[in-house]
């Protein structure tokens, strides 16, 4: 995994310039500290540069905020990035079209590209503004982050936009270096860089949305590179010392991450079904939606994330209780009328993009593997009947959530530990198994059970940046999967 190997040797395999140098000198540093400063004059901005210089890799600079702005501030803050050696990361977050980005890099007031080393940009209008500020930047040999995640409360960057990012940024080497993001998105032998907003001490939130994570929780639990530190820094106190803290946490927590060892290879490998390896999930919606509607009630997704993976008894009673259906609807109803309409359609579901593939090569190469899903038999029994193919696979090593052997659901680690039994598993390491899983509770599942995570989640469910940070690995379909980052056979 490339991001447990030192910066400097990681920057060996930077084709950029500027993320070569952001590597090199944050081993000599020996800091991983970004301060980011958004104070409105001239004078506050290189004082503060100056005092934080000694501890930080990147300065993070707001430029069109300060009030008094002239070529001067520019002339003195390069002599301060050299005098201190650190780069400078002007946050404009470009999101418009190709054309004018490149305008508004290149020319203007403020001539971003002349001076900053790194700059950022959404991805909202397209691929189109990648190339657009490529265009003035890689002369330059300055380097582009985008913004994959954002640290405030709400926010939107999340699931396929999230993975929509890494994939342009793939197509971009040359030039997109990394993120801005809460945790690393790539597989295990890329390496972009990624910069965390939103980090504190202490781990708490502001009010004003912003949701602060310590140093330990960005760089060792995340795996992610720089800390971005704003007002934690210059908002109170000597500004010296508050960098000297977060320098010294952000720099231990990176030696406890490159200190790890790799997990072991794979050897058994655990499926979740229902949105996972069948497209299930649109039939619990359609049904439920329906069910839900004849008492004006709407089926959202803060709901269906509670109810997803766990056992159809405790699902019922969360969904009574959320809707507020107390004495006009009973779990025991509800899942009588919803079992009904499901088994008409539930034997018409097909398996989701790269599942045939990827369990048809499991078995080719001899891995033992089982499903092991909440339903119960006789909904296994619908689901799999016209799915033959894809289920003859697994060779009848099927766990379901009303065998004998699964005491508690879903978060409970029952069905999981039945299941690595079931096809043979003794050894006292169970990171040797690796879980597929679409709901969070089945994550939690895994997880408890001490196994590696595989996360493919639906891209309308907002992750939870703590439970992302202890998967293997989330992606947006098992199209992405790569068996030898495992130790796997590959395809």
């Amino acid at each position: 995994m490339s991001h447990l190997k030192s910066y400097t040797s990681r920057a060996a395999q930077h084709s950029n310039p500027s993320a070569r140098h952001l590597l090199e000198l944050m081993d000599r540093k020996k800091t991983n500290l970004s301060a980011s400063v958004d104070v409105t004059t001239k004078a506050e901005l290189l004082r503060i540069a100056d005092e934080c210089g000694p501890y930080i890799c990147v300065l993070k600079t707001h430029i069109d905020i300060i009030s008094d702005f002239d070529d001067d501030l520019v002339t003195q803050l390069i002599a301060l990035a050299e005098k201190h050696e650190f780069l400078i990361f002007e946050d404009r977050k470009f999101a418009d079209i190709g054309n004018t980005v490149k305008l508004q890099y290149s020319s203007g007031v403020h001539k971003i590209a002349s001076w900053a080393h790194i700059t950022n940009a959404h991805i909202i209008p397209g691929e189109g503004i990648v190339h657009g500020l490529a265009e003035v930047g890689v002369p330059l040999n300055r380097a582009l982050l985008l913004l994959a995640e954002m640290s405030s409360a709400g926010s939107l960057a999340t699931g396929n936009y999230t993975l929509t990012a890494l994939d342009i940024a793939r197509r971009n080497r040359n030039f997109c270096v990394g993120f801005i993001g809460q945790r690393r998105l790539e597989n295990g032998e890329e390496d972009f860089i990624y910069m965390t907003p939103g980090v504190g001490l202490v781990a708490k939130g502001d009010g004003l949305g912003q949701q602060y994570r310590t140093p330990r929780q960005v760089v060792f639990e995340s795996g992610c590179d720089v800390i971005i530190v704003g007002r934690g820094i210059y908002g109170g106190g000597n500004t010296a010392e508050n960098c000297r803290l977060y320098r010294e946490a952000g720099w231990n927590a990176y030696l406890e991450r490159i200190a790890v060892k790799p997990k072991p290879i794979v050897t058994h490998i655990l499926f979740d079904m229902d949105g996972l390896l069948l497209d299930t999930e649109r039939v619990y919606s359609e049904v439920t939606s329906e069910i839900l509607a004849r008492y004006g009630k709407t089926f959202d997704w803060a709901l269906k994330s509670q109810m997803m993976g766990v056992k159809e008894g405790e699902a019922a009673a969360k969904l009574i209780e959320y809707c507020g259906l107390e004495g006009k609807l009973t779990a025991e109803e509800y899942l009588r009328e919803r079992n009904a309409m499901q088994s008409e359609r539930f034997p018409f579901c097909v398996p989701l993009p790269g599942v045939l593939r990827l369990v048809k090569h499991l078995k080719d190469t001899r891995i033992p593997i089982c499903v092991a899903t909440s339903s119960h038999r006789h909904a296994f029994d619908l689901k799999s009947s016209k799915n033959s193919e894809l289920f003859g696979y697994f060779e009848g090593n099927i766990t379901c959530g009303d065998d004998k052997a699964v005491v508690k659901g879903k978060p409970a680690p029952d069905i999981f530990l039945a299941s690595a039994k079931s096809i043979g598993f003794h050894d006292a390491d169970f990171q040797k198994c690796l879980v597929f899983e679409d709901a969070p509770s089945g994550v939690l599942a895994g997880l408890n059970a001490g196994m590696q995570v595989v996360w493919i989640p639906d891209p309308n469910l907002e992750l939870d940046p703590v439970l992302t940070a202890q998967c293997a690995k989330v992606l947006r379909t098992m199209e992405d999967f790569d068996p030898s980052e495992f130790g796997l056979p590959a395809f």
